[in-house]
């Protein structure tokens, strides 16, 4: 057997490698739980102009700029979660779920939260829900799936889709 060179390639090593290098240590999501409430829909997207893909991870609330993908920022529209990153033709493109109902914690939840706005948190607290109006606007709370723990069922949507959701029990709501 002969000593020789390990060679890795392809987009998921070139990413774990970017990762690491910017000390995330190749992090490469957060875990999100979704609700069937609510049909998901997802499709793909390029990253934005000066935004590299460690700057995007799967779970990631992300914002549109020119159709294009980047960070959740005050200012644009949310595009919705990330649900896969990849590769096409030489660019990296984003799987994003615009429509669907995720199970999350909601700062400030109280038992009269049913359909009250839901907003996440931009800039380095992506990820993060809140009642309070301080972020961008993200969606509004189904149902509360457990109050002391402050979790939600918040269902969300591109902020241009106008359609209403179909809710199981017969309501239309936002």
């Amino acid at each position: 057997m002969s000593a020789g060179c390990v060679t890795h390639s392809g987009i998921g090593f070139e990413r774990d490698a970017a990762l690491r290098a910017t000390g995330r240590g190749g992090e490469r999501e957060t875990v999100r739980s979704f609700n069937t409430c609510v049909d998901r829909e997802w499709r793909t997207f390029p990253l934005g102009q000066n935004v590299s893909h460690p700057d995007v991870r799967i779970g990631d609330v992300v914002s549109f700029d020119a159709g294009r993908i980047v960070p959740l920022r005050q200012g644009l529209s949310v595009a919705g979660i990330v649900s896969g990153i990849g590769e096409d033709r030489g660019r990296y493109v984003v799987a994003v779920i615009e429509r669907a109902a995720l199970s999350c914690r909601v700062a400030g939840l109280t038992a009269d939260a049913i359909e009250k706005a839901i907003y996440a948190l931009p800039d380095g607290q992506a990820g993060q829900f809140t009642v309070e109006p301080t972020g961008i606007l993200f969606g509004k709370v189904l149902a509360i799936d457990n109050l002391e723990r402050e979790m939600a069922i918040v269902a969300f949507k591109r902020t241009d889709d106008q359609r209403q959701f179909s809710l199981l029990n017969g309501r239309s709501s936002w």
